[in-house]
């Protein structure tokens, strides 16, 4: 109430909006009201039927009647300031709903739209408002059977026979203490209801913040195992080329030491060398290497031995240059083999 009489009928628009309401097929609207530390009670009566009090209606006065009824246990809030507030809500609800004008005007005024306060029981102190709040509902909803009739709304004292002389508002203020008794015990039951509720929501809530950690953490684990086997193989085939490169470099260095074309490495032989530069072998190459020289000097001095033929020859054509006598006998004509 206090944001409809604040800020108009559009700020409380979701009041109904939201939910697809039809206010004006309701037979109560409870409104409560709270202003000046104190709550009191209006309620609207039959919106639907404002037609019925136009007087070319032609509605018979024991027929249903609209109007508002305002319920304060100390009369202490303004209730014709609140019940315009309430009349411009209705006509705001009326033109929402297209339900269009009344007889050519807005259907919802002080003399369309009647404000009544009955005489109803009224509180000894200064706490027990809202109780009476609960109670004056909870009476005006056992009685939603009954007719509120141009008669009770127009009679000398208006609604005396409908609410004033009703058994359900004989009531006094051991009955407000009785109920307060009663709530305070249905509050300790409910918020009992309501913990163990709210504890069970929380724990399903753990329960799926748990579920969705563990997810994302195996998710984790799996994208770190990937990686962990792509990161090893991927060392596994640079260790293999980083060897392969290493042979192929060694080939070509002994390829190239023994005389073979550059850059090729077919039949290379790998030479290994100490610290002053001789070469390391094996005793097997050892051995191969000793006979290989070997043969080269047999070779050599084969090489440098003349053939008995090539000699008788050599000494034939060494004997007509021999001088004959007078001539040159000191010369030196032996034959250097």
């Amino acid at each position: 109430m206090t944001t409809l009489k604040k800020d108009g009928p559009k700020a409380v628009y979701s009041w109904t909006a939201k939910k697809n309401i039809d206010v004006f097929k309701k037979k109560f609207i409870f409104v409560p009201v709270n202003a000046d530390l104190h709550w009191s009670l209006c309620v609207v009566v039959n919106p639907g039927l404002i037609a019925n009090t136009f007087e070319d209606a032609l509605v018979p006065m024991t027929a249903e009647h609209p109007c508002i009824l305002f319920l304060d246990s100390l009369k202490m809030h303004s209730k014709h300031n609140y019940a315009k507030h309430i009349r411009k809500w209705l006509n705001f609800q009326w033109k929402r709903l297209g339900k269009g004008k009344v007889h050519g005007v807005t259907p919802f005024r002080d003399d369309t739209m009647r404000l009544k306060s009955p005489k109803i029981p009224y509180q000894e102190n200064g706490c027990d408002c809202g109780v009476f709040v609960c109670r004056y509902a909870y009476n005006l909803y056992k009685m939603k059977h009954l007719k509120f009739t141009w008669d009770d709304i127009t009679e000398d004292k208006p609604l005396r026979t409908l609410i004033t002389c009703n058994p359900a508002f004989e009531f006094d203020m051991a009955d407000i203490a009785r109920i307060r008794g009663e709530i305070e015990t249905l509050i300790d039951n409910l918020s009992k209801l309501y913990l163990r509720i709210k504890e069970q929501e929380k724990a399903k809530k753990r329960a799926k913040r748990q579920a969705i950690e563990s997810y994302k953490t195996s998710e984790k684990n799996a994208s770190s195992s990937n990686s962990s086997t792509e990161n090893a193989s991927e060392e596994v085939a640079n260790a293999a080329s980083r060897d392969k490169d290493s042979r192929s470099e060694t080939k070509l260095a002994a390829s190239e030491e023994n005389g073979g074309p550059a850059g090729s490495i077919e039949g290379a032989t790998v030479v290994t060398k100490d610290e002053d530069g001789d070469v390391i072998m094996s005793p097997s190459e050892e051995k191969e290497n000793i006979l290989q020289q070997e043969v080269v000097v047999q070779e050599k001095n084969t090489s440098e031995i003349v053939a008995p033929e090539k000699l008788a020859s050599k000494m034939e054509n060494t004997s007509s240059d021999i001088p004959e006598d007078g001539e040159n006998k000191n010369q030196d004509w032996s034959i250097h083999l």
